[in-house]
């Protein structure tokens, strides 16, 4: 288990395929749940501080991903002593 102290970033990187939703409606949909949305190397970004904070935010986005019929990769940096640090990497 990794700790916490200084909090966490799981950023969210969308793929879309044949048959996926406009990327248009997929943002807006994010930015209706307060969700963070980043123009740049990834798409989404959720902070966390506990378990529960990550598990309650995405729950919520993947519900509107999987309704979006789109591919996505979430990587989580952990701040260590001001460094982002890789610490998970899952491809759905």
């Amino acid at each position: 288990m990794f700790g916490l102290g200084d909090g966490v970033r799981t950023y969210i990187d969308v793929t879309f395929n044949q048959g996926s939703v406009d990327p248009g409606e997929l943002i807006e949909k994010l930015k209706g749940i307060g969700v963070q949305v980043i123009f740049g190397p990834h798409d989404i970004g959720i902070d966390w501080t506990n378990h529960n904070e990550f598990r309650d935010a995405f729950s919520r986005v993947q519900v509107i991903l999987k309704e979006a019929r789109v591919s996505y990769r979430l990587v989580t940096y952990e701040n260590e002593e001001g460094k982002m640090v890789p610490i998970s990497v899952l491809i759905k």
